[in-house]
């Protein structure tokens, strides 16, 4: 049975011919400088504008949103009736989106810390818990001790301090127990945040090869952090002088892995010791008999979504329109790709827009390659369409609202895929 779930309008970058021009200048609103290189969209035709911050798009007549956004600016959004013929003229201000900026001190000392990055998480509510995702850019000075998180939109964040001290923001040990601040659009400035590390523990070890890169990772939430690398010596000696207490992930460059859980003593007889790889052995084969395998599908291991260190996962590259992965089949180090040219097409509407719809395949895996589930932006129409889907079962997961920026949160998506129906995919052709 086919399921017809309508046709989500791609998502480019590209002019249309049209009957109307819509043209201007986007601006700094701060500096009242042009803006080179903000991103214009009209009813799905866009382009970047050039040097002297000008743009000019082609549009059919209607009514439309005209949009602007750069990476580090607030987007700026104007409602605009177009007619045949015109000649619309409409310049624009972008606002810088606001910042939190500061420095990071010693809580004993006064000192300054040098090398803190400093995390603006977002806490969403949904599903009945709480879910944090990681918002803006972070910086640190390494001279003072200063740090700036940029490209932030107004609303509460939990400051999450990682790679020197790892102590949340002002002194606990939960981001569920943090106290959130509040950005509004002219940002936070000369906040000090002041870490401890008086019950810090000492780190030490030797690493088989010698002369490796060994790094400390935590995993919170699904998502892995490197906060500190060092350099073992040549005997293979290495040490972290002021870890914190929790669990971490020890790994080197040759490949050796171990989870430490720190508590109230040093560590200091740790012997990491490689195990050498099995690498997986690749092949492709087609469901259908008589259609060939093409030239340009490269399988390929690729890390999981925000993990480090663990499994990796296969996927094949470079497959031409038409074709889709039927199944994965594994037998020790070998990994046999099943190809087939038997897809079919999932579509549906949305009540509530803006939303992003991901397909996610049955079985649910143990990780998901965030990379490849198919997604569907929906702006405007409310439809949406998934093409070329293996045949299988399939359970539509629609974010909206605060949701969106889940959307790469693997643990999130699996616990709201768990809520829907699966539905039934089966081949067009």
């Amino acid at each position: 049975m086919m399921v017809w779930l309508a046709l989500l309008p791609p998502n480019i970058a590209a002019q249309t011919q049209g009957s109307a021009t819509v043209s201007g200048i986007v601006t700094d609103a701060v500096t009242h400088l042009p803006v080179w290189g903000a991103n214009v969209n009209v009813g799905g035709s866009g382009m970047g504008t050039d040097e002297s911050g000008s743009y000019s798009i082609s549009v059919k007549p209607g009514a439309f949103r005209l949009r602007v956004a750069r990476g580090g600016y607030l987007a700026n959004i104007a409602e605009i009736e177009i007619h045949d013929g015109d000649l619309l003229r409409r310049d624009l201000e972008i606002r810088p989106a606001p910042r939190i900026a500061g420095t990071i001190t010693d809580a004993d000392t006064g000192q300054p810390i040098r090398g803190c990055l400093v995390f603006a998480m977002r806490r969403i509510m949904a599903l009945g818990q709480s879910w944090y995702t990681s918002a803006g850019i972070p910086t640190a000075d390494m001279r003072n001790g200063t740090f700036e998180t940029v490209g932030l939109e107004p609303g509460d964040y939990v400051l999450e301090v990682n790679g020197c001290a790892w102590a949340y923001y002002p002194g606990v040990t939960s981001l569920d127990s943090a106290t959130p601040l509040t950005v509004t659009d002219t940002g936070i400035s000369g906040l000090n945040i002041k870490l401890s590390t008086r019950n810090n523990r000492r780190i030490a070890g030797i690493a088989e090869h010698g002369a490796v890169d060994v790094r400390l990772v935590r995993h919170i939430d699904d998502i892995a952090q490197t906060l500190e690398q060092v350099r073992a010596d040549a005997t293979g000696r290495f040490e972290f002088p002021s870890v914190p207490m929790g669990e971490f992930h020890l790994v080197t460059s040759a490949g050796a892995h171990e989870v430490l859980t720190v508590t109230d003593h040093d560590v200091t007889d740790l012997k990491l010791k490689t195990t050498p790889p099995i690498p997986p052995r690749f092949a492709l084969r087609m469901l259908e008999a008589g259609v060939s395998i093409p030239a340009s599908a490269q399988p390929e291991l690729v890390p999981v979504f925000d993990r480090e260190p663990g499994p990796q996962w296969p996927r094949v590259n470079g497959l031409p329109q038409n074709y889709a992965i039927a199944a994965v089949e594994s037998s020790g180090p070998q990994i046999t790709f099943v190809l087939t040219t038997k897809t079919g097409r999932l579509t549906g509407t949305v009540t509530e827009k803006p939303a992003v719809v991901v397909a996610i395949r049955e079985p649910l895996r143990e990780y998901l390659d965030q990379s490849t589930l198919p997604r569907a932006r929906v702006e405007k129409s409310g439809s949406w369409t998934f093409e070329n889907l293996a045949p299988g079962r399939y359970r539509i997961v629609t974010l909206t609202g605060d949701e969106i920026l889940l959307e790469r949160n693997e643990a999130f998506l699996k616990r709201k895929a768990s809520l829907v129906e699966p539905v039934e995919v089966v081949s067009l052709r």
